[in-house]
């Protein structure tokens, strides 16, 4: 027993490492609270047809189920489909070959003399392998948070016409505009790497966490800078590190400069401004970069726990100084991003949302007949933790939860905690994806995009 309960402690704590922007506004039950304060979407009636109940308990469009005029696309892709998150490939071919087909012109995205959008959607992509295609939306009720949990609810959200979609490829960069339906694709595409930026000049805020800012400015400037902190996640475990397989996928589309100066073992005190690896690893480090990564919050628990728990009173006790403690993770992790922000304020900055690693046999095995509850437990707080991240101003997730959501662990994992060969190719997809990468070629990723906005 005394096991379960640290594992639930550990991926709490690991899934909340960041939470609300303001730390001044912390409380005790801050893990309970939603994007901007909100309470959790009420309980829908049990008439209500599955995935159309909105934040108030009640069914879209006529309260009895989604609108029939427009298509409920909550948690599917670009092209109705779920966000296929079995994809993965393999470490030795990160990027597809050459393949003949070429990028369409620019005259063939924007036709001459004429600036508006187009009048009607793009027809189904000839080849729907070599297309990147998605639709953006504006996130009336702001319930959209990372790649994995979104989609647009149509009694709250609508689509947004006439945005400007940049793609930037091996063969040079292209734009286009996304349809009244908010629609938008690119076709006929060569094999390789790309990264799609969706322009919303007048927006707050990317719900879905998923549209850099500086990335693909750097990107067209011919160089970008990428710099990694954190715990052993990113400098422990099988084969290639992640930050490396990343900074392979963007080497055709840049001059990649990757920095990787996670230390193993660090909690986000040490990273905290005044620290030494703050100060001395991390400041010099940022007035070049572009993107920062952050992968933090485990050694946290774990040395919070300790090796001396042996009993369920023990646990118990720890339990009831939980959200204070969870409170002090979140309060780490935000004092770093803002100073960091104050060094370099047009810096992209990454949160890597842990797996949820009661899902590998490894962490079964211990809880055995606690498995199902430690699973919903975990499941719960992960589902919370998650709304938290994406709350915080300008970030992008990498969503590793939601990716892997309901799989067994065991392939990405080298031991109970550090990446096996396939787990560091799966968190550089997933970086990859979240800064608005994607891949043309025999393994494809990100084809199918949503973009989910917040207007004033």
């Amino acid at each position: 027993m005394p096991r379960v309960l640290a594992m639930v402690l550990l991926v709490t704590a690991c899934a909340s490492g960041a939470g609300k922007a303001d730390i001044s506004e912390l409380a005790p039950d801050w893990a309970e609270t939603f994007r901007n304060g909100d309470a959790a979407p009420a309980d829908c009636a049990p008439s209500c047809p599955a995935d159309s109940c909105g934040p108030d308990g009640t069914c879209a469009g006529d309260g009895t189920g989604p609108d029939p005029a427009v298509p409920d696309t909550r948690g599917e892709g670009a092209d109705g489909a779920v966000p296929p998150k079995e994809v993965v490939h393999e470490a030795d071919s990160p990027v597809g070959g050459d393949g003949e087909a070429e990028l369409p012109s620019a005259s063939d995205l924007q036709p001459e003399g004429d600036d508006s959008p187009p009048g009607d959607c793009p027809d189904a992509p000839l080849d729907p392998s070599a297309a990147i295609q998605g639709l953006i939306y504006q996130d009336g009720d702001q319930s959209s948070c990372t790649w994995y949990d979104q989609g647009m609810f149509p009694k709250y959200d609508s689509p947004l016409s006439g945005t400007e979609v940049r793609l930037y490829g091996p063969k040079g960069e292209y734009s286009t505009w996304s349809c009244p339906e908010g629609r938008f694709q690119f076709d006929a595409l060569a094999q390789g790497s790309y990264l799609v930026d969706v322009r919303v000049p007048d927006a707050d805020d990317c719900t879905s966490s998923n549209q850099p800012k500086r990335l693909p400015e750097a990107v067209g400037e011919g160089e970008v800078t990428i710099v990694t902190i954190g715990d052993s996640i990113a400098v422990v475990g099988q084969g290639p590190l992640f930050p490396q397989i990343l900074a392979g996928f963007l080497s055709p589309l840049a001059e990649i400069q990757n920095h990787n100066i996670a230390v193993s073992g660090t909690r986000t005190v040490d990273w905290v401004p005044g620290t030494p690896l703050f100060e001395n690893k991390l400041v010099p480090e940022l007035p070049g970069a572009d993107v920062l990564i952050i992968t933090l919050g485990g050694n946290d628990i774990m040395a919070w726990v300790g090796g001396s728990l042996g009993s369920y009173p023990d646990l118990y006790a720890k339990m009831l100084e939980l959200d204070d403690f969870l409170a002090g993770i979140h309060a780490n992790i935000v004092a770093t991003i803002e100073q960091a922000k104050k060094i370099n304020p047009t810096v992209d900055i990454v949160f890597c949302l842990y797996f949820n690693y009661a899902q590998s046999s490894y962490w079964q095995k211990y809880m055995g007949s606690y498995t199902e509850l430690a699973l919903a437990a975990t499941a719960n707080a992960w589902e919370k933790a998650r709304k938290n991240v994406a709350s915080l101003p300008g970030i992008v997730v990498a969503d590793m939860y939601g990716a892997v959501e309901g799989q067994l662990l065991d392939p990405y994992l080298a031991d109970s905690v550090h990446l096996s060969a396939k787990g560091h190719q799966f968190y550089a997809e997933q970086v990859f994806l979240a800064l608005g990468g994607a891949l043309i070629g025999p393994s494809p990723l990100g084809l199918n995009r949503e973009y989910g906005f917040h207007l004033p």
